[in-house]
Formats: structure tokens, sequence, C-alpha cells
């Protein structure tokens, strides 16, 4: 026998056994489909695993984020509220009149004082977070400055400033610290929250 009907016999054999290895192949590749489908699904259990720790310490963070933005609200506002108690204890216990019994050296030093108070806010995010008392507090500073200047001329600027000052702080006062969500201004238990 030749090489050449060897190769002939074996081709026909081959030919005449092909189902047997497509089915053999098919088996073998339905099986190897298997197994990546089951490493597939133990891959995407160990992910789900994975994506939920990183979901949990995500909400940690983020938790413990908001605890320090209020700790730090809380702080800018108590400071807000303090200098403004500051500012009105600065004001005569019988009306802003009474500064016209001050010496001009006197209402200058009431002013530049008033002036020092305001300019120590006037970066509080809580004022800086409600546009229209950033503003009332912005024109208070203007007033304590422009009256400095003009005390010397005019020794009635003092009273006229102090009323203007008084007016745009009780406003801030109204709107951020009366009607504000945090704790009482004035003492007190906060509502309880359901």
């Amino acid at each position: 026998m030749t090489v050449i009907t060897m190769m002939e016999k074996c081709r026909q054999w081959l030919k005449q056994n092909k189902i047997f290895f497509e089915t053999i192949t098919a088996s073998f590749l339905t099986f190897m489909a298997i197994i990546i489908s089951v490493v597939q699904i133990n891959i995407s259990c160990q992910q789900k695993k994975l994506s939920t720790i990183q979901t949990e310490i995500a909400r940690e963070q983020v938790g413990r984020e908001k605890k320090l933005t209020a700790i730090q609200q809380s702080a800018d506002w108590t400071d807000l509220r303090d200098t403004m108690w500051a500012i009105m204890a600065q004001f005569p216990a019988r009306g802003s009149q009474e500064l016209n019994n001050l010496s001009v050296d006197q209402k200058l030093a009431w002013l530049q004082k008033i002036e020092s108070l305001l300019s120590s806010h006037s970066k509080n995010p809580v004022l800086i977070g409600n546009r229209n008392c950033l503003g009332r507090w912005r024109n208070a500073i203007v007033s304590a400055k422009t009256s400095v200047a003009l005390v010397r001329v005019k020794p009635d600027q003092c009273v006229i400033a102090a009323n203007s000052i008084l007016k745009d702080i009780s406003y801030v006062w109204r709107t951020l610290v009366l009607d504000s969500e945090e704790v009482s201004a004035t003492g007190g238990r906060p509502e309880e929250t359901k």
C-alpha cells in the first residue's frame, strides 16, 4: 500500500465518521461554554460583593462629610449670631439718639468698633448663602465706613448711620437667626423631629 492510498482511506474513514467528530467537537465546545459561564457567574458574584462594600464605604464617607458640613455650618451660624449680639450690645440702651451725647472721638471709636465687628464676618458662609442678608450686611459695613469719614464734618451722621446699621442687622437677625432651622437663637430646645 502506498502512502497515497493510505491517505485516501484515511480521508474516506474521516468522511464516513464525520458526524462523530462534529458531535464530539460540539460537546467539548458546549462543555467549555458551560465552564466559562460558571467562571463568569463566580466573577460577577465577587464583583457584586465588592460593589456592595464600595457602596457602603461611599455611604459612610457621605455621612461623615454631611456631619462635618453640619458642624461647620452650625459653627458659622453661631459665630454670626454671637457677632450680631456683640453689635447690638454696642447700641445705647435708650436708643441711638444717645449717640449724640458722645464726643466726636467717641462716635468715631463707636463706628470703628461696629465696622470691625461687621467686617469680621463679611465672608461668613451663612451670610454668603443668603443673597439678601449678604447685601444688607455689606450695606451696614458701608454705612459704618462712610460715616467714619463724615462724623467730623457732620456729627449727626453717627445717629443716621446707627439707624441704618440697626435696620440692616435687624433684617439679618430676623432672616438668619429667628427664622433659622438651627437651635433657637434665644436658647431652648429644638422641636423634636419625628
